[in-house]
């Protein structure tokens, strides 16, 4: 939803019963994936007066933490991260001036996405 652009930074999420039957699960599966999504920072919930989970879009710092640790998990050194960056910065150089590469990068990242809601909407 939040990726798809219906819900945006500070929106808040729809109520319980219509995300159960948006994805199809129960409530205790429901209540734990937000659990696990304010746990990341991704939602505030809000109790009292005006209830509801409020969309949080992350900034740089919260995707950093996990790519962080998955980098030094891996074993990655600082020279294994700028020859990446590097990498990445010719890739995207080359690519600005290269339109159509730019338009298949475009598709393939849609049907990333696509998969990715699909994989979603199983669980």
């Amino acid at each position: 939803m939040v990726v798809e652009g219906q819900l945006k930074d500070g929106d808040f999420l729809p109520h319980e019963a219509e995300l159960i039957a948006h994805f199809g699960v129960s409530r205790p599966t429901l209540r734990e994936a937000v659990r696990v999504l304010e746990s990341e920072r991704l939602v505030d919930v809000r109790r009292g007066s005006r209830t509801g989970a409020r969309v949080r879009v992350p900034g740089p710092e919260i995707v950093a933490r996990p790519a962080a640790l998955l980098l030094a998990l891996s074993g990655a050194t600082l020279a294994d991260v700028l020859t990446a960056r590097i990498a990445i910065e010719r890739c995207v150089i080359s690519a600005e001036t290269d339109q159509p590469l730019i338009a298949d990068l475009g598709q393939r990242s849609s049907r990333c996405r696509w998969s990715v809601n699909a994989s979603a909407t199983r669980w």
